[in-house]
């Protein structure tokens, strides 16, 4: 991946949660001024692109998740799992840019 715009975002979704888009932006070699406003790159092709990769394999595992809580009868198994999809809402949530509170996750069954 050659362009900026990718790059970043590749530096923002491998450190979700621990650095900024702005940080991500300068990481890739943008200027300070443009890390500032990141709209300017966000809005880019190559980052939305990567943004979509990443929200696309978050749901994969998501859906594999709910998928087997149903047959999972152990209680630590069950535990462990509703923890991992816990971190997995969580870091769709902060890459779509919403709110990681726990009132605002909410699970449909059936």
């Amino acid at each position: 991946m050659s362009d900026k715009a990718g790059i970043a975002a590749k530096i923002y979704y491998e450190n979700l949660g621990n650095i900024s888009k702005g940080e991500a932006i300068k990481q890739a070699g943008y200027a300070e001024s443009v890390s500032k406003n990141p709209k300017y790159v966000t809005n880019q092709e190559d980052w939305q692109r990567v943004e979509l990769e990443f929200i696309g394999r978050l749901d994969l595992e998501i859906n594999a998740i709910l998928d087997q809580l149903p047959v999972k009868r152990d209680k630590a198994a069950y535990g462990e799992s509703v923890s991992s999809l816990e971190k997995l809402f969580k870091m769709k949530q902060l890459s779509i840019g919403e709110s990681t509170e726990r009132s605002s996750i909410t699970v449909k069954w059936g």
